[in-house]
């Protein structure tokens, strides 16, 4: 619905000004007029939301990218939101402590890995215009999240 709301602004901010040649123009004008956030990117930032963040701005080190989700939802008043890491590594050692998921979750975790519930980072609302957003964790994931991140979850 949200995701809904956001095309039809978009659609609507298009039709205003017609002299966008291409989505590029269109995300540039959002980005400097302030809209980007508000249209783009604070609507996906939910509870079991799915975004690949580079290691340099998770504090993981190296040059790669994780799937990290997002374990608060974004309210007006916060610049972060707080966000587990998923990862496919040392999966025996953590699976028995976290939330495991098989591979195809959504289409681009195409690896089994677990929600390392116990490693939580903040992040900076406004650095997710760069981060590549893979989707909402189905709803059967989602309670499960919910559960696991209860206290003795």
């Amino acid at each position: 619905m949200e995701a809904e709301t956001a095309g039809k602004a978009l659609m609507d901010i298009a039709l205003m000004d017609r002299s966008f040649k291409s989505f590029d123009d269109l995300k540039a004008f959002l980005h400097e007029s302030g809209k980007e956030l508000e249209l783009l990117v604070y609507p996906t930032l939910r509870f079991g939301a799915v975004f690949w963040i580079p290691d340099e701005d998770s504090w993981l080190g190296g040059e790669g990218v994780h799937p990290w989700v997002i374990i608060s939802n974004y309210l007006p008043r916060d610049a972060v939101v707080t966000a587990c890491l998923r990862t496919s590594s040392n999966l025996r050692q953590n699976i028995k402590k976290e939330l495991y998921q098989p591979a195809g979750v959504l289409a681009g975790l195409d690896r089994e890995g677990v929600i390392l519930t116990r490693i939580r980072r903040p992040f900076d609302v406004e650095n997710f215009r760069d981060y590549r957003y893979e989707g909402l964790l189905p709803e059967k994931w989602l309670e499960e999240l919910k559960q696991h991140l209860k206290p003795g979850g």
